[in-house]
C-alpha cells in the first residue's frame, strides 16, 4: 500500500486517493474563459465558420480524497456572448454554428489496500443546439490497477450511452503509462 504525502508525490493532480489522505483534503476551482472574435465552432478549433462572435465559457471543478474514497464533480457551459450562435449564409441557409451548451461529470471512487480501485461515474453533455449534436449521458463502472502509483495502470469500465438518437453499451481496456 501506498502511503505518502499528497503534496510531496504531486497527488493533487491525481483523481483517485492512491495515497490514502489521512486528513480530508479538498480542492476547487473555478474558471472562466472569454474568447473574442472567435470564428471557429468550439472557439480555438472546430470547423471555420467565416463569421466572428464572443465565446463566454465558464465552471467550476471540486475535488475531496480522505482514506482512499475520492468524489468528483466539474460542471461548464459555453456561450455565445456577443455575436450570434447560428451562421448563416447570404441566402439564409445554414452554414453552421458555435458549438454551446452544458456539460457534468461526477465520479466517486475508492482505492483499496492492494491498489485495485473502483469507479462510478455520470457524466452528461446537453448542447444548445440540437443540430452540432445530441444529448449524451453516460453510466460508468470501472476497476483500476494502480501498479507503479498512477504512473502505471490498467483501467477497464463499462458505460451505458443514453443520447437522443440510440443507446450503446461501451467497453473499454487501457493501459497508461506516464514519464
Amino acid at each position: 500500500m501506498v502511503k505518502q504525502n499528497c503534496q510531496a508525490k504531486k497527488g493533487e493532480f491525481i483523481t483517485a486517493d492512491i495515497y490514502k489522505e489521512q486528513t480530508p483534503k479538498l480542492i476547487a476551482t473555478a474558471y472562466i474563459n472569454y474568447n473574442t472574435d472567435a470564428y471557429k465552432s468550439k472557439g480555438q478549433t472546430g470547423i471555420n465558420l467565416n463569421n466572428q462572435s464572443d465565446l463566454l465559457l465558464f465552471g467550476f471543478d471540486i475535488l475531496f480524497k480522505y482514506k482512499g474514497f475520492s468524489a468528483l464533480i466539474e460542471s461548464g457551459k459555453r456561450q455565445v456572448s456577443k455575436g450570434s450562435t447560428v451562421v448563416l449564409d447570404n441566402s439564409e441557409n445554414f452554414v453552421g454554428a458555435y458549438y454551446v451548451g452544458w456539460g457534468l461529470n461526477a465520479q466517486s471512487g475508492y482505492v483499496f489496500d492492494n491498489m485495485w480501485g473502483m469507479v462510478v461515474r455520470y457524466s452528461t453533455v446537453d448542447p444548445q443546439i440540437v443540430e452540432l449534436g445530441n444529448s449524451i449521458r453516460d453510466y460508468t463502472v470501472g476497476i483500476n490497477k494502480y501498479i507503479i502509483g498512477n504512473k502505471l495502470k490498467i483501467q477497464a469500465d463499462l458505460t451505458y450511452r443514453e443520447n437522443t438518437v440510440y443507446n450503446e453499451v461501451i467497453g473499454r481496456l487501457l493501459m497508461e503509462l506516464q514519464f
